[in-house]
């Protein structure tokens, strides 16, 4: 692995987010991806006034940093799939890293948000409810959803400008959660190592941390 995380570029992402972020898992597992239930769950310890205006004002959001449990719901919803069918549990933690291509579109003033993934044509719809301060819920329910459920973010640090990093506490599931909402597909190693310390200060576990790479992505 070192001579090809070398020599290729690729390969280099892809170790430096095993260095970074843990080691990955050979399929996907929900339930082995949970970091216990949402009691003390930390809640919009942002001292600085989440700015809507302005995440309305991105034209498009990606994923590039989150926990285990987070980015695979995420892409069950785009597969619209269950964590107990079969195209979840034989797809890698490799494949969904660089091949998940997570991104969104968010209209909080009119309540509606779009998610893409995987450069699969279209998009699924969310219903996004703005809460109480630093606080909003994405609805992920509806007949053709197959993991349904409320998930309240809360924002616990944000630069107004760049990047927004989200608690998350599934209601139905009580399961809790973390990602990173950034402008750009890409963080600087200054701004992954802030994220790192920042997300084990709330309680999540290091080694549960996933870093997408969006190098593959020829849709982005």
């Amino acid at each position: 692995m070192t001579e090809n995380c070398i020599f290729n570029h690729a390969a280099l992402a892809f170790c430096f987010a095993v260095t970074l972020f843990g080691t990955f898992t050979e399929a996907l597992n929900l339930e082995e991806a949970e970091e216990g239930v949402c009691r003390g769950v930390p809640k919009s310890i942002s001292q600085q006034e989440f700015n809507l205006t302005w995440m309305d004002s991105v034209p498009e959001w990606y994923v590039p940093v989150g926990s285990r449990y987070e980015l695979y719901r995420i892409a069950l919803h785009r597969l619209n799939l269950s964590p107990e069918d079969e195209q979840f549990k034989s797809m890698s933690e490799e494949e969904l890293i660089n091949k998940g291509c997570f991104k969104g579109r968010l209209n909080l003033q009119s309540g509606s948000g779009l998610l893409y993934g995987f450069e699969k044509e279209g998009y699924v719809k969310v219903e996004l409810r703005a809460g109480r301060k630093n606080s909003i819920d994405v609805v992920a329910t509806g007949s053709l959803t197959r993991t349904p459920g409320i998930g309240r973010h809360y924002v616990t640090l944000t630069d107004n400008k760049t990047f927004v990093i989200f608690s998350i506490c599934w209601l139905e599931a009580d399961q809790k959660s973390w990602e990173v909402f950034s402008t750009s597909k890409t963080l600087s190693s200054k701004a992954k190592q802030l994220i790192e310390e920042h997300a084990i200060s709330l309680g999540f576990n290091p080694k549960k941390f996933i870093s997408m790479n969006y190098d593959n992505c020829s849709s982005i």
